[in-house]
């Protein structure tokens, strides 16, 4: 089968689908710009807005409330749209402009942390389009064979900019300011923009759908929440969300408070992570076919709460605390993208190529309501227990909130299906 490049469809890497080599280089640009912000905002937020615990989880959860409020139309809407390509570029435009914000509120004297909630929500929304549509593209560019590695090949993105992101971003805090490391963001988006300008494609995509929208969303989810596999796990992977989103709330705070870590060394920590998730996508087809596929899902986001209860349980001087984050981090992006890319993938091959917006949509819906409401119950947490025992919590209960799917056909499946069920 060709690809939408004339390629041949049984070679086995995505490479060889030009329109997804400028996706790929897209996407690292804008993750390694996200990546900054990530760190960069947080930190103003708690180094120069002096926030509290409760005003730091209000924060995580603005920035995540997008995937909870407009997943689900976001997804009809994408199904909708014909030219994929040019609606990612359209939001990259808009997050770069609405990011320019922070850095002339800035110069004006008027930063706030209500401007800060504003704009991650609005960034936050531009983004939730965005990756919908990219879930929905990437299918379009490669060969069904293909698309297992296309996606390890964009998880390796998402690592690179999960590496190098952090690390430029907490050095530029700490050389020059916040404010200016969220223009690098900005920019980093623009570039992204260019790129995808490139990614021509010549597929034409089914745009078959429902008569009506609510009926579109109604479709999205009951495929999603009716699937053996796909339902088990959103549901008990959502639960397991919330604690996951409650710790990387308070992260930040903790680091630079509690830990009295400076921007730079919270920077380095995070993109430790990189040692971990590169390697991990760049082997992910191997060990699709030695390693059964469901209980590298289940294990491997298992394995990142495990490792996420070094964090809270580090003491001593500081080089071996920051040792002691940096292999705690490694371990955690280890598994989390093993786990990640093999999910990813299974989601798209079990889906019909008319409701992979919608179902990726109903994913993300109830996978952001649960990060947001741990972000915004963070906060109490910190408040009535203290950060350590908060921190170790969210990585017991997310273990726990996982232990269900080993009874689900989920565990048992051995290799990714080839076709939707």
């Amino acid at each position: 089968m060709p690809t939408v490049d004339g390629t041949n469809g049984s070679e086995s890497s995505s490479w060889s689908s030009r329109p997804f080599r400028w996706t790929f280089g897209a996407l690292t640009v804008s993750m390694l710009g996200s990546q900054i912000t990530a760190l960069a905002v947080p930190l103003l937020a708690a180094l120069t807005l002096h926030a509290t615990p409760i005003e730091m989880g209000v924060l995580g959860a603005a920035s995540l409330l997008p995937t909870f409020v407009v997943s689900l139309a976001a997804g009809v809407f994408v199904d909708r749209v014909r030219r994929k390509r040019r609606l990612m570029i359209a939001m990259d435009i808009v997050r770069a402009v609405l990011l320019l914000l922070i850095p002339a509120a800035v110069v004006v004297g008027q930063l706030s942390l209500p401007l800060l909630y504003a704009v991650v929500f609005a960034v936050g929304t531009a983004t939730v389009i965005h990756e919908l549509t990219q879930n929905a593209f990437i299918p379009a560019v490669v060969a069904k064979p293909q698309l297992l590695d296309a996606n390890a090949k964009l998880q390796m993105s998402y690592s690179i900019g999960e590496s190098a992101g952090p690390g430029v971003g907490g050095l530029l805090v700490q050389i020059i300011n916040a404010p200016l490391a969220v223009v690098a963001n900005a920019v980093s988006y623009l570039a992204s923009g260019a790129l995808l300008a490139r990614a021509r494609s010549t597929s034409t995509p089914d745009l078959s759908r429902a008569p009506h929208p609510v009926a579109e969303v109604k479709e999205g989810l009951r495929a999603l929440l009716a699937d053996p596999l796909l339902g088990p796990w959103v549901r008990w992977g959502s639960v397991s969300v919330v604690f996951m989103g409650a710790f990387e709330a308070q992260y930040v705070l903790f680091a630079s408070r509690d830990l009295s870590l400076s921007p730079a060394w919270i920077g380095v920590i995070a993109a430790a992570g990189g040692l971990g998730a590169v390697p991990a996508a760049l082997l992910i087809t191997r060990l699709e076919r030695t390693v059964p596929v469901g209980k590298t899902i289940v294990v491997g986001l298992m394995g990142y709460f495990a490792f996420l209860l070094a964090v809270p349980a580090t003491h001593g001087p500081q080089p071996l605390v920051v040792a002691t984050l940096v292999l705690a981090k490694i371990a955690q992006t280890l598994t989390f993208t093993i786990s990640n890319v093999q999910q990813w993938s299974l989601r798209q091959l079990t889906t019909s190529p008319q409701l992979l917006g919608r179902v990726a949509a109903g994913n993300r819906f109830l996978i952001g309501a649960a990060e947001t409401a741990g972000a915004l119950t963070s906060g109490i947490a910190v408040e009535l227990l203290g950060a350590r025992p908060s921190l170790a919590l969210c990585g017991v209960l997310g273990i726990l909130a996982l232990a269900p799917l080993i009874r689900r056909p989920l565990w048992s499946l051995k290799r990714l299906p080839t076709h939707p069920a």
